[in-house]
């Protein structure tokens, strides 16, 4: 699961960016600022991956667009925008178009292109209007500013690139000639809008310039999605150094996601020496989980008391009771702390530790709590990983023990006697056929991390894994940092090869990512196939027999294999990758078309 660098700190590491001033955890440096940290860091700054080239043509400019010193285009936005990208003329000559069900929220990536320097730009986008008046709430507007993120060169160098990276709210920003800026454009239809074709202006205005615009179509489709069956969306996350506040929690739901995974701390859970037993507050917990609730989220609610080196919450205990460790020598480096399994002392307050929390989820009808004893415990916790799961059954026999069992069968194997679910980041078919012949639910989870972009973080946590029927997808990871999380390069790896969002301007806020975003995207893909699903089973006849043949085939068809942007962590088949991810907007159109063709035939 990539908790092992962090967690086996303690999770000290992700204190380290605090700073002084109003904004609770900082602001960006400046772009001169991040060079420097690239360069110290001994990063070598180079152009981008598509940047352009000698002999490269230039791209065909028209004369409004020289006027105004700006040229827009269009990309799949699934595809990155580099701020030092070439612009080719299929880009220019692209619609500005999106196509989405009723109900749905879908965007546009839109890119300014300054022929000449540019400042005070600023992007309006009208009302979306039918040709019979009906209307369309006005798209949501977002910039993403440059950032350097780290990456390997094609011998391994250190090497740092400019890249889009955040979403921060509509604001003026300038454009350096010759560079890009991106601009994410959602439209979010109403679930009761009618179908057809509604139309708006994108206009981009900047200083002592003409303005510039593009005609935008929104197709609204005449269908809505559903929520696929016994499937939800969870976040491998931290309670520290910030707790999600009700607004923020809300934009998980949005994005499809139901569940969190976190490790205990006392950010959120304190423990009391109280003579012979323990008296704990939850206060800070019953706060997210009830925000939580109050927003949709359904849970589960997975909280882990070790990863695969500490035993955090067992250290607690010990520490408050003055009760030792158990003698360890390192296993590949890292050395055991925890609890000894005889210590009776120890093994009881555990176990009333866990009645509390759960006697406290009963009476407030939390959703599901699911229990991680160790996270990866295969390499040097089993004996504890065992006792662990024995103690807790025998006390609580529906309380469900989550393992994980990284991407490797025999891990799985290992696990599967001490654990009620198994949760596996590759080797999925094997481990799937291994959960159904045990009768044990099969879980996966992939990389949503920010280096990613929108195509990588939608297609991991999307149509990747789809195929293999798991009960739930997790993504790594919210908001682990590696130290401050505006230096890049101040940490191994760096925090968009880590992380998901950054931290917000005030306290439980966070800033997204295009990452992020492509987690609904994601999700959505989901969202259509079991649409498909769900209509194949209702429906009858040639067609839908022909289409229920088809999308067997699709989902045979669906690649696996290694990312190539995650240039921080080398980790076999946790991230995907596809040739081109604008491939993922192709399948899209597949299943609309399915979906239409479906509608149509007889019940």
């Amino acid at each position: 699961m990539l908790t092992c660098l962090l967690l086996a700190a303690g999770l000290a590491v992700v204190l380290v960016h605090l700073k002084a001033g109003a904004d609770v955890f900082g602001a960006p440096y400046s772009l001169e600022e991040q060079g420097r940290f690239a360069e110290s860091a001994g990063f070598t700054i180079v152009p981008a991956p598509d940047a352009p080239g000698e002999g490269d043509q230039a791209p065909d400019i028209d004369a409004a667009s020289r006027a105004a010193g700006a040229a827009l285009f269009i990309r799949d936005y699934s595809l990155p925008i580099y701020p030092e990208g070439r612009v080719v003329d299929r880009d220019l000559e692209a619609p500005a178009a999106v196509d989405a069900a009723r109900g749905q929220t879908e965007p546009l990536s839109l890119g300014v292109h300054a022929i000449e320097a540019l400042s005070g730009v600023s992007v309006e986008v009208s009302a979306l209007t039918r040709d019979d008046g009906a209307t369309l709430p006005a798209p949501r507007v977002r910039i993403l500013e440059p950032a350097y993120i780290r990456q390997r060169g094609p011998e391994g160098e250190k090497q740092a690139a400019l890249t889009h990276l955040r979403l921060w709210p509509n604001r003026p920003f300038d454009v350096p000639a010759g560079q890009n800026r991106q601009v994410w454009i959602e439209v979010t239809v109403p679930a009761e809008a009618g179908p057809g074709a509604y139309r708006g202006l994108i206009t981009v205005r900047s200083s002592g310039r003409p303005t510039v615009s593009r005609d935008l179509t929104v197709r609204v489709r005449a269908f809505e999605l559903v929520e696929p069956d016994d499937f939800f969306l969870g976040a491998f996350m931290t309670l520290r150094p910030f707790i999600p506040n009700r607004e923020t929690l809300a934009d998980f739901k949005a994005h499809g996601i139901d569940a969190m995974l976190w490790f205990w701390s006392e950010t959120v859970w304190t423990v009391y020496r109280e003579g012979d037993t323990i008296r704990q507050h939850f206060h800070p917990l019953m706060r997210v989980v009830e925000d939580a609730m109050a927003v949709g989220m359904k849970g589960p609610i997975v909280i882990g008391l070790g990863n695969d080196t500490h035993g955090f919450y067992e250290k607690r205990l010990c520490r408050e009771f003055n009760r030792p460790l158990r003698p360890a020598e390192p296993v590949d480096g890292k050395t055991a702390q925890v609890a000894p399994i005889d210590d009776d002392v120890i093994n009881r307050l555990y176990i009333e530790g866990i009645r509390q929390l759960l006697e406290v989820a009963e009476r407030h009808n939390w959703p599901e709590i699911i229990i991680l004893h160790y996270d990866e415990p295969t390499e040097r916790l089993m004996p504890e990983a065992t006792h662990r799961y024995r103690q807790l059954k025998e006390a609580f026999p529906n309380l469900r023990i989550y393992g994980v069992t990284m991407n490797t069968l025999e891990w799985a194997r290992d696990l599967a006697p001490i654990s009620d679910i198994l949760v596996c980041n590759g080797s999925f078919a094997e481990i799937r056929d291994l959960g159904r012949d045990l009768g044990k639910p099969v879980w996966g989870y992939s990389g949503a991390t920010a280096v990613t972009g929108a195509g990588g973080s939608r297609f991991n946590m999307g149509l990747r894994l789809w195929p293999y029927g798991f009960g739930a997808r997790w993504f790594w990871c919210y908001n682990f940092y590696c130290g401050d999380p505006w230096n890049e390069f101040d940490g191994n790896p760096g925090d968009a090869d880590w992380v998901t969002v950054y931290p917000g301007r005030t306290a439980g806020d966070h800033v997204p990512t295009l990452a992020w975003e492509g987690i609904r995207l994601g999700y959505d893909d989901v969202r259509y196939c079991a649409t498909l699903v769900r209509l194949l089973n209702g429906r009858r006849g040639e067609v839908r027999d022909r289409i229920a043949a088809d999308y067997k085939q699709f989902l045979a068809d669906i690649p696996t294999g290694r990312d190539r942007t995650s240039f921080g962590v080398d980790q076999d088949n946790f991230y995907a990758t596809l040739p081109a991810y604008d491939r993922l907007t192709d399948l899209r159109r597949k299943l609309v078309e399915w979906i239409e063709a479906l509608l149509t035939c007889p019940r």
